[in-house]
């Protein structure tokens, strides 16, 4: 296959560039990079060194194997297309471990929806246990690749991992921390820590420089329908925690002890009834409210939200890259959002503001954003299908297989 790619001939150093970019596939790993690198060149100019790097392909090996891994659907690269700048937001895909049907066809269906309002897609895995070139991705690099998608698309990645974090603000920061969830049948206290793993997207990949906002959704949730809709609602809001499902957890939550240094070291406890926590929801409900809650009834606590699909700001960023700095971390599931509320990190003056797009108390009127499965589980059974599960998030999907939300026609 022959794919001619647009040179800048106008800029002298390329040159030494041959206009045809020629990609012979032997296999079906090299026919999804020349899928790819074809979609690169139709898309318009590239720079010198983007060409350059992109002929390198042409059978590239490293001294531990192939320059790139493959999966179903397309390999990851060194090279790729950034996306462009301008806009202040980005939506990033959470993910760790292997590339599987059902993440490419989230990560693919996103971008499409989103490209018509200019907000990019990045992805953000956690790879500790995975291996590249040869080498694990665990060794404490953060490492900035793309996802170069079949269908033609060019999505940045920035694998990170629990020894990347430990190596950027240090062990104490994690002591009586586990890089692994609880999970809904196995509540260990100390699990489900993966805030750092935000901070260093932010340090390290962020692929505009300029992001004002960054949404950040698990693998395991699903948007029924097109999700452009989601994030154009809060295109306006300028709260700097934008989640679900704000409560008050207190002290006889399964995980409320891992808190503990972080509540001597600066994170207040708030009552349900203190104003403006969250600017749309109050008094704030207990754990004690359904859907998901866990039946503790305290009144005094920590503020819990489900950290599932939630928008951070910059200056959010700002404060929890303090926390960490000054040794403050605790589960997700209540620090992002106790933290904010209780202003640890910063200025004098300043405020941090939080929003809930699915309150609880809302649920069983139907007029949210969320579907009638948005906990930590339960079982499908084909609802998804049904007229009020439309423009709604659902979570947890756990599958593999692309097609696993498709709706069968009648």
């Amino acid at each position: 296959t022959t794919t001619t790619a647009q040179v800048p001939a106008s800029d002298p150093k390329c040159s030494r560039i041959s206009r045809p970019l020629v990609e012979r596939p032997p296999s079906r790993a090299r026919g999804m990079r020349a899928l790819a690198v074809a979609a690169l060149a139709a898309s318009g100019p590239l720079g010198c060194s983007a060409l350059s790097a992109l002929q390198g392909l042409r059978g590239a090996r490293s001294a531990d194997g192939p320059l790139e891994d493959t999966f179903e659907g397309g390999y990851i690269s060194d090279v790729g297309q950034p996306p462009s700048s301008g806009g202040d937001t980005v939506f990033v895909f959470k993910t760790y471990s292997t590339l599987t049907p059902w993440k490419t066809h989230q990560i693919d269906r996103y971008a499409d929806q989103l490209a018509g309002v200019g907000i990019p897609v990045a992805i953000l895995r956690d790879a500790s246990a995975l291996r590249r070139h040869g080498e694990t991705l665990g060794d404490g690099k953060v490492r900035k690749s793309f996802v170069m998608l079949s269908t033609g698309k060019s999505v940045p990645l920035c694998d990170v991992s629990w020894q990347a974090a430990l190596d950027e603000w240090g062990q104490e920061v994690f002591e009586g921390f586990s890089p692994k969830g609880g999970g809904d049948h196995n509540p260990q206290p100390g699990r489900g820590v993966h805030n750092q793993y935000e901070a260093l997207w932010w340090r390290h990949c962020r692929p505009i420089g300029s992001e004002k906002y960054v949404w950040f959704v698990e693998d395991d949730a699903f948007f029924n329908g097109d999700i452009a809709g989601f994030l154009n609602r809060y295109s306006g809001e300028d709260a700097d925690l934008i989640s679900s499902s704000f409560r008050i957890a207190g002290a006889h939550w399964w995980n409320f002890k891992s808190f503990n240094h972080s509540i001597s070291a600066g994170l207040k406890l708030f009552d349900t009834t203190a104003a403006g926590l969250v600017e749309n929801v109050s008094p704030l409900p207990t754990l004690n409210v359904s859907p998901c809650g866990d039946g503790s009834d305290d009144r005094r606590g920590l503020i819990f939200r489900q950290d599932v699909v939630e928008r951070y700001s910059a200056r959010l960023f700002g404060m929890l890259d303090k926390a960490l700095g000054n040794r403050l971390l605790a589960p997700a599931e209540a620090f992002l959002s106790t933290l904010c509320a209780s202003g640890v990190g910063l200025e004098g003056g300043e405020h941090c503001s939080m929003m809930d797009w699915a309150p609880v108390t809302e649920r069983d009127s139907g007029n949210t954003w969320a579907s009638p499965l948005w906990c930590w589980g339960g079982q499908l059974k084909g609802r998804q299908c049904n007229a009020g599960w439309q423009d709604k998030w659902i979570h947890p999907v756990k599958t593999t297989e692309a097609n696993a939300m498709a709706c069968q026609e009648h």
